[in-house]
């Protein structure tokens, strides 16, 4: 749209003449500056880029805008730079804002919201940028309602109303009776071409580049054939700079021939921001520097190179992949597509059994025992069910019976699709996105491990000591599935750790004698992997520890039946113990009581304890920690009723058991209390301001914590102290990943570094305990511990 058609009345919302920011706007992008944004002044937009002096200032602008985005773990100053998307104003009462666009044509600005949810920005939803302050100047204004549709009513047809917010403004005038119709600011006419749709797809990948992530190998498959004769041959190349910068990165991370070609084209551009780039780019391809803002760019390159190799060859001859090797042999086809043995039917249930469980005789079982026992799957009566609305009247279980339908185990499990036994007493679910290892603990099946993951198909082999699973992501934007995850997991000494995890665009999988065949029967290509050694291979991620804790659903409530005739089925909860006992938290009406519940039924425990909020961590079968108000910490005697103070924490914060003490962040330390002859030791440890602390994993022997500027560090305690393992440096690819610590009902832990689908879990864990004297005791964490012990 043009400026002049602006009309009057909504142009006295900027200033009358262009501004000094309109000569930075001009250094910073070159001569197109539209002219509505010549006569804005930006707001702050906070860790968004708005004015161009944020990067003006700086000895090199582009490098700035990486250097920000990199120190805020964040990508959107990146991608602002990269699509010409800078901040406008916030929208009332939400996290999103409203961001101007610089077109390549026209004299006015585009404006398209950012979710700050996803980082990304959408629209437009609108095209000038006096438009959009009058209608948010309107929307914050109250009084007389024909006074603020006067003000309203220049800027009629010519916004976007259906998306947000603009549909959610509407809604709230014509409440106000400010508009008559929810339409009535709806553009009349044809849109301006959407401008944002063409850059920012192509921008989104170079800017997680730029911030040290690895991209995602389906935003640069459909760019290999991109070629850039058009774009040298035409004027948007120097005078965009999206399309400068875009062909300028694109062809520095690609390794493209015509980089030189490129370089030459926009050396001179009218933008700074352009040439600044020039500069970052001719020296790191001279190799004179490596980081850009604090982000070794090299490294980002030679990933991107190595997921450009596999896009181009995606059916090497052989990959390996952790301990497995996969080689081509497309003989292997035949074994493809096969419709796997049937499996029997189950009996009925018994009769008279207590729980009254229900599974279906017409569907086949899960799997066989090696005795000859079955897994079924169904549902169980609840407990307590009719006690409370709130109960459901039914538990969904997996049961393991005997030709009878007599039940010798529960496990308290959902929607499962397959299962496989590893000998008797160690089963493995599959459970939609994932799958778990359930163990024998009496009559329960508990689960200890848990793997989240996409799969079509579950393989085992080694009597199911492999795991084997298979399936993609759909991806919307390509209209199919991702390449294929293989996952190869091994149990051993029920401990479940990962051996491989490839990535093949074959859609079928087979077990042909302890070998693994993944393929395509239509392409003709197929892969064989030996599973049978690893048996004898290193396992490539340790186990992280386990524990008894029991934890049900809190509407499961479990223990002996006796003691749960003594609940409030509304306020009171149970759980189970190792040991078939029971700790319940018991409503008095202001606070919660620990109580015992046993055969004997249930009471309180000697002395009387308890407070708000409560919390337990087990320490073995028979012996709880039992924690009132996070302060008071008792430990509880399952098999007297007993309960001992163990001590007082000084704070409020979470604890985190170590070994038979606990853990915990106090103010600015991480305080350790331990046992110390009959009493209870404190090792203190200065750990800063940011300090949160994560779990304590391998029986509390590490503690993960953040802190000193790190998303993440690992602690190692010994007798001797607290020992520095690692820190994750938040500059890093995985600086900007989550932290997520995974609890499972009976207590197992598992740390993993999540972004997106990437999950990278901890390795080497029980390694460097093994060897803790080698890494140095610390009174005090270190301001960057990376950089004296990198996490990589």
């Amino acid at each position: 749209m043009s400026f002049e058609s602006i009309p009057e009345s909504l142009r006295q919302e900027l200033s009358a003449e262009p501004l000094p920011v309109a000569g930075q706007w001009r250094e910073l992008l070159g001569d197109n500056v539209p002219a509505d944004l010549a006569r804005h002044e930006p707001q702050d937009g906070g860790f968004l880029l708005s004015h161009p002096k944020q990067l003006l200032e700086a000895a090199n602008c582009f490098e700035e805008a990486v250097a920000q985005a990199a120190s805020g773990r964040v990508v959107e100053p990146v991608l602002q730079v990269m699509t010409l998307v800078f901040f406008l104003a916030e929208i009332p009462g939400d996290g999103d804002t409203l961001m101007l666009q610089i077109p390549n044509a026209g004299d006015t600005a585009h404006v398209v919201n950012w979710s700050h949810e996803e980082g990304f920005f959408t629209g437009p939803i609108a095209w000038d940028i006096p438009t959009v302050l009058r209608i948010m100047s309107v929307y914050d204004s109250s009084g007389d309602a024909g006074e603020r549709r006067a003000a309203l009513e220049p800027a009629f047809g010519r916004v976007n109303a259906g998306p947000w917010p603009f549909s959610f403004i509407c809604e709230r005038l014509v409440d106000d009776e400010v508009l008559e119709e929810e339409d009535e600011l709806q553009l009349e006419g044809e849109a301006p071409r959407n401008l944002l749709d063409v850059v920012q797809p192509r921008a989104w990948w170079l800017a997680h580049a730029l911030t040290g992530q690895a991209p995602d190998p389906n935003n640069l498959k459909n760019q290999l054939d991109w070629t850039p004769e058009k774009a040298l041959e035409g004027p948007h190349l120097a005078k965009f700079p999206p399309t400068g910068l875009y062909w300028l990165w694109r062809s520095y991370f690609f390794g493209d021939a015509w980089l030189d070609d490129i370089i030459a084209a926009v050396r001179n551009s009218e933008s700074r921001l352009v040439r600044d780039a020039v500069t970052l780019v001719e020296e790191l391809k001279n190799e004179s520097r490596r980081e850009v803002g604090g982000v070794d760019l090299i490294r980002v390159r030679q990933q991107v190179q190595e997921i450009l190799a596999k896009l181009r060859d995606p059916y090497p001859d052989q990959l390996e992949s952790g301990h497995v090797k996969f080689v081509r042999d497309d003989s292997q086809v035949k074994h493809l597509g096969a419709t796997p043995d049937g499996s029997p039917n189950p009996p009925a249930p018994a009769e008279g059994q207590a729980s009254q469980p229900w599974w279906d005789t017409n569907r086949p079982v899960l799997a066989l025992s090696p005795s000859g026992h079955m897994l079924v799957s169904g549902h169980r009566r609840h407990p307590r069910a009719g006690k409370h609305p709130s109960i459901p009247n039914h538990i969904s279980s997996v049961f393991e019976i005997d030709a009878q339908g007599q039940i010798r185990m529960t496990c308290d499990a959902d929607q499962v699709k397959a299962a496989h036994y590893i000998g008797e007493d160690l089963i493995v679910l599959t459970i939609l996105q994932g799958f778990s290892l359930y163990e024998r603990v009496g009559l329960r099946g508990v689960a200890t491990q848990k793997v989240n993951s996409v799969q079509e198909r579950t393989l085992f082999a080694d009597g199911g000591r492999t795991i084997v699973c298979f399936g993609g992501f759909h991806n919307h934007n390509l209209g199919r599935q991702d390449a294929r995850l293989i996952e190869v997991f091994r149990v051993d000494g029920g401990v479940l750790k990962l051996m491989s995890k490839a990535e093949l665009e074959l859609p079928q999988a087979a077990l042909v004698d302890g070998k693994l065949v993944v393929g395509d029967t239509e392409k003709g290509v197929a892969y064989l992997a030996d599973l049978s050694k690893l048996a004898d291979r290193d396992f490539k991620q340790p186990a992280l520890g386990k524990s008894f804790a029991i934890r049900p659903k809190l509407d499961a409530r479990e223990g002996p039946e006796i003691a749960m005739q003594a609940l409030n089925p509304m306020n009171d909860w149970a759980f189970p113990m190792p040991n078939g006992s029971a700790v319940i938290f018991k409503y008095n009406g202001k606070t919660f009581d620990f109580w015992l519940g046993d055969d004997q039924g249930a009471r309180p425990f000697e002395p009387a304890i308890g407070g708000t909020p409560v919390d337990y961590q087990i320490f073995d079968d028979t012996h709880a920690a039992l924690v009132a108000e996070r302060r008071l910490v008792w430990e509880g005697d399952f098999t007297t009723g007993k309960a001992t103070l163990l001590f007082e924490s000084e704070g409020s914060d979470p604890v985190a058991i170590v070994g038979r003490g606990l853990a915990q962040i106090v103010g600015t330390d991480l305080v350790l209390h331990r046992p110390d002859g009959d009493d209870y030791g404190q090792t203190r440890i200065a750990v800063g301001e940011d300090a949160k602390l994560f779990t304590a994993l391998l029986d509390g022997r590490v503690l993960a914590i953040q802190g000193g500027g790190s998303p993440l560090v690992l602690l190692g305690v010994d007798a001797a102290g607290v020992h520095l393992l690692g820190a994750v440096d938040p500059t890093s690819p995985h600086g900007s990943f989550t932290v997520e610590d995974f609890d499972n009902p009976r207590g197992v832990h598992r740390l993993e570094l999540v972004s997106g689908n990437d999950r990278l879990a901890l390795r080497g864990l029980e390694a460097a305990l093994t060897n803790l004297g080698d890494y140095p005791v610390i009174e005090a964490l270190p301001k960057e511990p990376w950089k004296e012990r990198p996490l990589a």
